[in-house]
């Protein structure tokens, strides 16, 4: 599992949230602005972005597959001010016909001293290979 800090970085929509207050009581916020799950090629690239990483004390990912019942880790990170980082899930396995699993859900867990916030994603099941090239192109043009 590798974490990446983005260098440079494709904005999409924003989810906008405001998390709570900081462990003191003080108005620290944390606003996740991004937050998005893509097929790049045959592994998930996820990425998010905060706008501040005040009072955070680490990010959690987790994801489900269809059939499964819950969440499983796939790893945490301890904020180190980049303020965008990603993750590339290489571990998908495609089924019989060539399929990718889908829909697949990660989801991800802002941590601090008080209450922590989860949000979640998701990615659809590939239809084919075909699918899967028109990602790999998109990706080339972020």
């Amino acid at each position: 599992m590798v974490f990446r800090p983005r260098s440079s970085y494709r904005w999409g929509l924003g989810l906008g949230l405001v998390l709570g207050l900081g462990s003191a009581g003080l108005g620290l916020a944390t606003t996740l602005s991004h937050f998005e799950a893509d097929y790049t090629g045959s592994a998930v690239r996820v990425a998010w972005a905060v706008s501040t990483e005040t009072d955070l004390t680490s990010f959690s990912l987790s994801r489900k597959l269809p059939g499964e019942p819950d969440f499983k880790p796939l790893g945490s990170l301890v904020p180190a001010g980049h303020l965008r980082y990603a993750f590339l899930d290489t571990s998908l396995r495609p089924g019989p016909t060539g399929q990718l699993p889908g829909p697949v859900q990660y989801r991800l867990t802002l941590r601090s001293p008080g209450p922590a916030y989860a949000y979640t994603t998701a990615v659809p099941g590939t239809t084919g290979r075909v699918q899967r090239a028109w990602s790999t192109i998109k990706a080339m043009f972020r």
